[in-house]
């Protein structure tokens, strides 16, 4: 009963646009798997997670960028925040946004500071929590994908965001992958600027934007697929829980996931393991050459 619970769906066009809710009230309303949004002003989470500050006091500390439509499973690189966000003041093409930066807060122990907001966000018997930072060029957009954790949320700390949601029902139209190394169930369509070959299965598909300002925080639901277009100050913190049974309610793709590790990584060590024996091979055939430098070629005389 429970796992089933998780595994449902709602897809009506709907925002729940809400005042300021209580903890109960707010994870009653999450519950009904509609997107829900309210406002929640931190002054102590605008003094801290501001660009500027970050770029002070955290600057030299390596962030995870990712180029847009690179879907390799080495999707990230790595660079200095402060690098990165002036990469993001040249850089014209809309290409670059930084995201999946967990290690960033821990290293930097900014973790500390999410506790203002975080018991408010946080579900009853959670079991996993995950924070991250979304910022990129300007017209810079996410994948169009969803999530299997029980809540995200995301909150606009600087300027503001526009956040095309799609219900889950849609999916079939959206040629969807999954790619269980990175974790990630994502859309081969752009859907801010849709190919032409993808086109009429696209116009299939209804959605909303909804623009999430300074203050604000937006609740996607775990299925519903979800693009984010920044702006050039946009900042974005990101919440992400999942409590015991919706864990239990995913352990078929948290399976496929260790699996597609594990290949990945033999096949990584059979890759290395012909690369060397290639190598050995080579230097044999060239010379010949034993331990103690000499030339097994030349008879040994008694």
């Amino acid at each position: 009963m429970h796992i089933f619970f998780h595994l449902k769906t709602s897809n009506d066009l709907e925002l729940y646009e809400i005042v300021p809710p209580s903890k109960d009230k707010l994870h009653e309303i999450c519950d009904l798997k509609q997107p829900v949004m309210f406002k929640f002003y931190s002054k102590d989470i605008y003094d801290i997670f501001n660009v500027d500050k970050l770029n002070k006091e955290y600057g030299s500390f390596d962030v995870n960028l990712r180029e847009i439509n690179d879907n390799e499973e080495g999707l990230y690189f790595k660079l200095p925040y402060k690098v990165a966000n002036e990469l993001f003041e040249k850089e014209e093409d809309k290409k670059y946004y930084l995201e999946n930066n967990y290690d960033f807060f821990k290293e930097t122990q900014l973790l500390n500071y999410f506790k203002s907001i975080d018991e408010l966000l946080r579900p009853i018997m959670v079991s996993d929590c995950n924070y991250d930072i979304i910022k990129g060029t300007s017209g810079a957009t996410t994948p169009l994908r969803y999530t299997l954790d029980n809540r995200l949320f995301f909150y606009s700390c600087e300027s503001d965001i526009t956040v095309r949601l799609i219900p889950p029902n849609y999916g079939k139209y959206l040629y969807m992958e999954d790619d269980y190394v990175n974790f990630e169930f994502r859309s081969k369509i752009n859907p801010w600027n849709v190919d032409s070959h993808y086109k009429m299965d696209f116009d299939k598909c209804k959605y909303f934007d909804v623009n999430v300002t300074m203050g604000q925080i937006l609740f996607v639901p775990s299925y519903w697929l979800y693009s984010i277009k920044l702006k050039k100050s946009s900042n974005v913190l990101v919440f992400s829980y999942r409590t015991y049974m919706s864990t239990v309610s995913i352990l078929p793709q948290l399976g496929m996931s260790v699996l597609q590790k594990y290949n990945l990584k033999v096949n990584e060590n059979e890759v290395k393991t012909d690369i060397n024996l290639s190598l050995d091979k080579k230097i044999d055939l060239s010379g010949n050459n034993t331990e103690d430098g000499t030339d097994d070629s030349l008879s040994k005389v008694d």
